[in-house]
């Protein structure tokens, strides 16, 4: 028996996007990490991984994939700006996002969360520069979460093609008193639908809100 898994472990070969993607989350030296049960749940996922290694592959690319959304970025201050919660609650999210109650006529951050260069697909919000052309789809959404400096969350979705790419980004907020229990405070996007589609929402970004479970229709 122990030969036999032995044997598997050595056959086996990592797709090199979900390789990729596990290397990224492993390796950001130059970040802190979130505390505590943050830690352990990544080290519990990893751990996951290798054992299921050795039952099915594509169980192991399916838990690998959920094992990258679940980290949450933190916010890098020297690579971001105007992003965050501005007075009582008004948000200010990547291209030009503004989630507010009321009148707003604060700084707003154009910067688009992507960039086509190349021919290929480069997630850069928050200081990042990740190749994504083969993480997502006009069917798939890529998800990157990152906790601002106020506490909230931006999910940061790009879905499509690098000749036809859009975003959502849905921010979340559990640390301010008077919203909603579950924290959504709102969001926006960018070319999420358009007439190839006769103007519903793409693929990726239904994928996006079952991945994301946020409370709003698409």
């Amino acid at each position: 028996m122990e030969k036999q898994l032995k044997e598997s472990f050595e056959n086996l070969t990592m797709p090199e996007g979900c390789q990729a993607r596990i290397q990224a989350a492993m390796a950001e030296k130059r970040r802190k990490t979130r505390p505590g049960w943050v830690r352990a749940a990544a080290m519990a996922a990893m751990l996951a991984l290798v054992v299921l290694m050795g039952f099915h592959f594509d169980t192991l690319r399916v838990c690998a994939e959920r094992a990258y959304e679940h980290i949450v970025h933190p916010q890098d201050p020297e690579a971001t700006e105007a992003v965050g919660r501005i007075g009582g609650d008004t948000y200010v999210s990547y291209g030009g996002v503004v989630v507010q109650h009321g009148e707003y006529s604060g700084k707003v951050n154009e910067k688009l969360p992507a960039e086509v260069r190349d021919g290929r697909l480069y997630f850069i919000a928050n200081g990042e520069n990740i190749d994504i052309t083969d993480e997502c789809s006009m069917e798939r959404a890529y998800i990157y979460t990152m906790e601002d400096i106020t506490g909230a969350l931006h999910y940061i979705v790009v879905g499509g093609t690098p000749e036809n790419w859009g975003y959502q980004i849905i921010i979340r907020d559990t640390t301010r008193e008077g919203t909603n229990p579950e924290g959504w405070v709102g969001g926006g996007g960018s070319n999420y639908c358009g007439e190839d589609s006769d103007w519903e929402p793409y693929g990726w970004v239904k994928d996006a809100k079952e991945r994301i479970g946020h409370p709003w229709p698409i």
